[in-house]
């Protein structure tokens, strides 16, 4: 009977532990432990001088002059004309607006795109 005292007793201590557990972290945050593993992510990455997208997933945006956009870890693409390239990423959207543009190639992890290129904005 003692032991089945003790299991209750730690069974109350560890549901009140968890409920001050989750009101610990930001009502705006969708998953406690998604932020708390990319704090800890990104955290590592400055302690070890390596780059976030490595580590995090981020997309990488690299801009050759006027005329050529290569993006990393794009998730997928939802707009494509010839005025318009509408990537998604893991961080929200990304909109390449410009003149004759073309996607050159894409692969499951990689896109470029050529044209004349007039802006790049961040959704």
């Amino acid at each position: 009977m003692g032991c089945i005292w003790e299991v209750m007793k730690l069974k109350g201590r560890l549901g009140s532990k968890k409920k001050k557990h989750e009101d610990a972290f930001p009502k705006e945050t969708k998953n406690p432990q998604s932020a708390k593993r990319n704090s800890y992510l990104e955290n590592l990455s400055g302690r070890y001088h390596l780059p976030d997208d490595v580590l995090l997933g981020s997309s990488s945006v690299e801009i050759t002059g006027v005329k050529s956009v290569r993006v990393e870890n794009y998730k997928g693409i939802i707009e494509y004309t010839q005025q318009r390239i509408k990537l998604q990423i893991q961080e929200g959207k990304i909109l390449v607006e410009g003149e004759r543009m073309q996607i050159d190639y894409c692969t499951d992890v990689e896109l470029h795109i050529s044209g004349w290129i007039k802006s790049i904005r961040y959704d």
